[in-house]
């Protein structure tokens, strides 16, 4: 589409392909309300744009890449927020029920003209995370920080730093929060998103044991000190640890009530530790346990609870 024609475009037929820029593809009713059927029949007719029937519903696209390019060129920041404004005013009428719809309302959010949802950011970056996007998540989470989300938001920041080896950054995120008034599931947070970083990602063994030893001085809930068992399985066997690292996942896998993510780290750290005594067919069915709780968890270890 040469520059010249968007000029002859009607305004409610510009708004409309302004608006899908920054939203593509969205659906049919939602685009619908902000700038009116006659818009989006006039923009579909004129071949800018083509709508389309899913398993979900009717989605609008542009008919080219070329037509969202050009579009884009011409906007501004100001003009930007304001329209991500329009786009988040119109989505939050109906809460996202998705990962996909809340990251992409969480990313509308943050860019636009409007106060963001600070849960729907922590909800989103985890979503991310989950998702193995991690960048989209540091970015998500950081934006949540910035705006009060205070732990969740941080630990979640946290994570996303590991996984891109940032772990000085992601200790010093963690370690601004004082274990002092925080209830036995944050702690259990912090703590294990803590022993993650400084056990395999800085190396520091001594610091790692040092937050586990205040874990289980703390931790009173059964089902989470079956969690930090799980993962002080795991965290014993990277201090050559082994017999320990196999009672402590034992105890875990012998318990029918621990929770997929305690099985998981148990699984991780009794297999290890069995494989490097020899004891090859016990490996075997510890790891049958692991396959049993595979699809109950998100596939990032860094995610504890």
């Amino acid at each position: 589409m040469p520059d010249a024609r968007v000029e002859t475009l009607p305004d409610p037929v510009l708004h409309a392909l302004r608006l899908l820029t920054f939203c593509e593809p969205i659906d049919l009713d939602t685009l619908s309300k902000i700038v009116g059927g006659d818009a989006v029949e006039e923009a579909e007719t004129r071949g800018l744009i083509r709508v389309a029937e899913n398993h979900h519903g009717i989605d609008v696209r542009f008919n080219h890449p070329l037509f969202g390019e050009v579009i884009r060129r011409r906007l501004g920041m100001a003009a930007s927020r304001r329209l991500r404004g329009e786009l988040v005013r119109a989505l939050s009428e109906r809460p996202p029920t998705t990962p996909s719809a809340r990251i992409r309302l969480a990313e509308l959010t943050i860019d636009s003209d409007q106060s963001a949802n600070v849960s729907l950011l922590v909800t989103a970056a985890r979503d991310a995370i989950a998702l193995t996007n991690i960048t989209l998540g540091e970015r998500l989470a950081r934006a949540a920080v910035s705006r009060g989300g205070g732990l969740g938001a941080s630990e979640l920041l946290a994570r996303s730093l590991l996984w891109q080896g940032n772990a000085a950054e992601a200790e010093q995120t963690l370690s601004a929060f004082e274990p002092d008034g925080m209830n036995e599931l944050e702690i259990v947070r912090w703590g294990l998103a803590r022993i993650a970083n400084l056990q395999w990602a800085m190396g520091d063994a001594e610091g790692a044991d040092e937050v586990l030893e205040m874990l289980r001085g703390r931790v009173t809930d059964p089902a989470l000190r079956l969690l930090v068992d799980g993962v002080a399985s795991a965290s014993l066997v990277f201090e050559n640890d082994l017999e320990q690292a196999v009672m402590l996942s034992e105890r875990v896998l012998a318990d029918p009530s621990a929770a997929a993510a305690a099985v998981e780290w148990a699984v991780f750290g009794g297999a290890l530790a069995l494989a490097y005594m020899g004891r090859r067919d016990e490996v075997i069915a510890v790891a049958e346990r692991g396959y049993a709780v595979e699809s109950e968890v998100d596939g990032d270890r860094k995610s504890v609870v």
